[in-house]
């Protein structure tokens, strides 16, 4: 029954994401990273169990449970630096969601291999939770303006990847199905708060200065750079003029912030740019009266 409910969670947290984008500012076809993420991890999830009793990892992480965790965490790292990229995602919570799906979906294999006698009953929470928290490490370096800030934090991504597996190697001596699935959701939920907390730091001072321009009207950035705020009928009646709206200003402040981070000589986002302000000016003109989509 436990392994049962362990496929239950990590599939519900591999469809959250995928919902939540939608219903706030995606399109279907824009969903392809979440969507790649969570086809990897399922990938990596299986490809993990089937290489983990390899003979070559066993003096390295002494059973063949840490193995396979072990490699799952590796590829989570990879696909990370693969797929959460601008302009593939936008933000720090929008990394943070990739590798929420990138735990999930390998999470899901892992509790099919429980189920078939394959697995361990705790992978399934350890792939959930070491996803979810590189996502919000990698999304939290946004933050960091300075390269020696973001190469420190891909330090600290690689040491969570490297300590991880035995952490979860350790905890599972404990052979509790409840414990395990706690210090998983706490994690995931750690890592979901610290991405919503990055995302406002990266946008609100972008959008703030938009507003100080006369491009944004000062609600507007102030809920553009609030995840919950921006599923508010504020911005208008129907659900997909909302969702428009709310594209533009998020994808503003973030390359804005882009921009910032990477320098001017971007020309492509410096382009961009330019077209989304041109599109916020038209939008929000006291003269507009119809949405510009």
């Amino acid at each position: 029954m436990s392994q049962i409910l362990g496929v239950g969670v990590s599939g519900f947290f591999l469809i959250l994401p995928l919902v939540l984008a939608f219903w706030e500012r995606r399109e279907m076809r824009d969903l392809g990273p979440l969507v790649s993420a969570g086809f990897l991890g399922s990938l990596a999830g299986g490809v993990s169990l089937a290489c983990g009793n390899l003979p070559v990892l066993m003096p390295v992480v002494e059973n063949w449970r840490g193995a396979a965790a072990s490699l799952g965490v590796l590829a989570m790292v990879a696909v990370l630096g693969l797929v959460a990229r601008w302009p593939r995602v936008e933000t720090p919570l929008d990394v943070t969601w990739t590798g929420v799906v990138l735990g999930a979906g390998a999470g899901v294999v892992a509790g099919f291999g429980a189920l078939a006698g394959r697995g361990a009953p705790w992978l399934g929470a350890a792939f959930l939770a070491t996803g979810s928290l590189l996502g919000g490490l990698w999304g939290f370096a946004w933050l960091v303006g300075k390269s020696w800030g973001r190469l420190a934090l891909g330090g600290v991504v690689l040491a969570t990847a490297a300590v991880s597996p035995r952490l979860w190697v350790y905890l599972s001596a404990f052979e509790s199905w409840t414990f395990s699935w706690m210090a998983s959701l706490s994690l995931v939920a750690l890592a979901v708060g610290a991405g919503l907390w990055a995302e406002e730091k990266v946008l609100g001072p972008q959008l703030a200065e938009e507003a100080a321009f006369g491009l944004l009207p000062p609600w507007a950035a102030r809920r553009g750079s609030r995840f919950w705020q921006r599923f508010s009928k504020t911005w208008a009646g129907r659900r997909d003029e909302r969702k428009a709206i709310v594209r533009l200003v998020v994808r503003l402040g973030a390359c804005k912030a882009y921009l910032a981070a990477q320098g001017k000589h971007r020309s492509t986002a410096a382009v961009e740019l330019g077209r989304l302000r041109e599109r916020a000016r038209r939008l929000f003109s006291a003269n507009t009266e119809a949405l510009e989509s």
